[in-house]
Parts: structure tokens; sequence; C-alpha cells
């Protein structure tokens, strides 16, 4: 944001790297109000004061941090022209650093396996940030490290990535849940679910948390989960398993799972041993039946022959 007593003559933004010796812009701005991109390097990582006669003085720009970690970021450069430009100033901020989320989907399919629910705003292949539920996986001998995001702007749902081998009864399925609570902290919880017959319970092994993020309507939340079970009786990821991605609505310690058409899954078994994925399902919105002329003939005829017969 830049906010000055006095109008803004011009000004020119960037948010550049500072650690590692290289000295470039970084990231992008998200289309900039009474500001357009600068032209010369063809890239959106630089905004300028529009062309046109206007009095600027409180001005509100979005940045979009890039999707690898480049180490510590610097707004080394707001330069701003003031007394009706005679006078130049350079403001730099603070060292930035980089918040994990929304997590990184170029390294889907490469080091880790990942699922993104997509909506009509998001596009068909929508970034992790505008996705409705993101789930990522990164196996390692002993753990699986999962990420969940998406959706979830409030204490009464959850996010949740299931486990199981049974993909029509749900039977034995091990659920991690991921949720907000009313202070927007990030908890995770452990069911195990017997059926679609029954409700989850609580399991005895415990998930841990290891970072999380509250964004506007967004939670976000890394925890990792034991590869294989020992006396607390966790599915064996080592073995081959239909991974199950949903969303519901939550009560204190009780989660409600939505109906099954609701919930994505992959689309064979998997082991942690296989090669990572990258499924995307898109959701374009709800279709629009048109009727045929075939069927509205079909109707009128049915309905002379049902006048006929009743005379």
């Amino acid at each position: 944001t830049l906010q000055s007593p006095d109008y803004i003559n011009g000004f020119l933004i960037q948010v550049r790297k500072v650690e590692g010796g290289t000295v470039a812009p970084v990231g992008m701005f998200l289309d900039p109000h009474r500001a357009e991109y600068l032209a010369c390097n063809k890239s959106r990582d630089t905004v300028i004061n529009e062309r046109a006669p206007l009095r600027l003085a409180n001005l509100t720009f979005t940045w979009l941090a890039p999707e690898t970690n480049l180490g510590g970021f610097s707004l080394c450069k707001a330069s701003v022209l003031v007394n009706k430009g005679t006078q130049y100033k350079v403001f730099r901020s603070d060292i930035l650093a980089l918040n994990l989320y929304p997590v990184s989907t170029k390294e889907c399919a490469v080091s880790k396996s990942c699922f993104r629910y997509c909506m009509k705003h998001g596009g068909p292949s929508c970034p992790a940030h505008t996705s409705r539920y993101m789930a990522s996986l990164q196996h390692s001998p002993s753990a699986v490290s999962i990420t969940l995001g998406g959706q979830l702007p409030d204490a009464n749902g959850y996010l949740a990535v299931g486990f199981t081998r049974d993909h029509r009864r749900l039977s034995n399925t091990d659920i991690s849940v991921c949720y907000r609570t009313d202070e927007d902290q990030v908890e995770v919880e452990h069911y195990l679910l017997e059926s679609i017959d029954y409700p989850p319970d609580l399991h005895m092994g415990e998930l841990s948390l290891v970072s999380s993020d509250v964004d506007d309507d967004y939670t976000w939340c890394t925890f990792n989960r034991p590869t294989t079970g020992k006396h607390n009786n966790l599915l064996t990821l080592n073995e081959p398993h239909y991974y199950f991605y949903f969303w519901g609505a939550r009560n204190g310690s009780t989660i409600f799972l939505p109906h099954p058409r609701s919930m994505k899954r992959s689309r064979q078994l998997i082991t942690s041993k296989d090669k990572p994925f990258n499924q995307i399902v898109y959701n374009s919105g709800p279709r629009v039946g048109v009727r045929t002329p075939f069927t509205v003939v079909a109707a009128v005829v049915v309905v002379v022959v049902v006048h006929v017969l009743l005379c």
C-alpha cells in the first residue's frame, strides 16, 4: 500500500530477491488498479503509474509470491515521484519471509503426489490458491507428509484425506482431518471408519501437525502420518489403497461424511512406492439440459391420445 498526505506524480514498485547474490524482480502483481505493468520486461513483476491525468494518493496492490522457495524477499524498491515530479524517493521494506502456503504445484508428479478439485472460476488446471480443495502427499521411508488446503471459512467444516482398500463401502478407512477453530487456529484429527453405514470414530494414533495457515476463507495444514502401523493399528500405506479426498461438516469432535458421490478418489489402488501422480478434477458448474424437438413432439402425441381415450 502506498499512502501519502500529498499527491503522488508517479511510482514504480518491485519485489526483489535479496539473497544469493542475485538482484532481480520476482513474483507477480495481480490486476493492479490505476497502474500498469512495465512493458519493457514483458512480465508482471513490476507495476508503474497509469498514463492518465490522475491525482494519486492512496493505492493498494496485491503481489503473488513465486511457487518455489527462493529464500528471502524484500520490497526493495518502491520509487515515488512527489512535489509535481521534482522529488524522487525510494522506500524499502524489511526482508519478507516466504510463506509455505499456498503450496507449490510445480513438484506434483515429480517429487510428490497431488490432487486438486477445480471450480469454474479457477479454470480446469487451477492454481492452488483458487482450488476448492487440494491435497499433496510426499512419502519417505517411515512417514508421509500430507498437506491439505481449501475453502474452509470457519470451524463448522473440515478437509480430509482417507485411505481404504474398499472403494464401495469404505470399510476400515483411515481418515486424516484438518479443521479450523473458532480462534482461527488449525488442528488435525485422526479417525477410523468402519463403513459408510456408521459415523467415523476417533483413532488411537495421533497425527503430528507440522505447519498451518489461515488466509481469509482458505485453510492450510501440513502434518505427518507414519507409513507403517504398530500397536495403534495404522493402515500400512506400503500396501495398495485407494486415496479418497473430501470435505464436510464438523461439530465438536465429530465429523459428518458427505454423500459418497461428493467424495473424489484415486483412479486405482496406490502404494507409497508408486510413482507420484497429479490428479485434477474440474467442475465447470451445473449443466443445463435442453429438450430436443423429438421429445416435445412425443409429449404432445401422448397427451392427444389420452384425451381421445377419455372421450
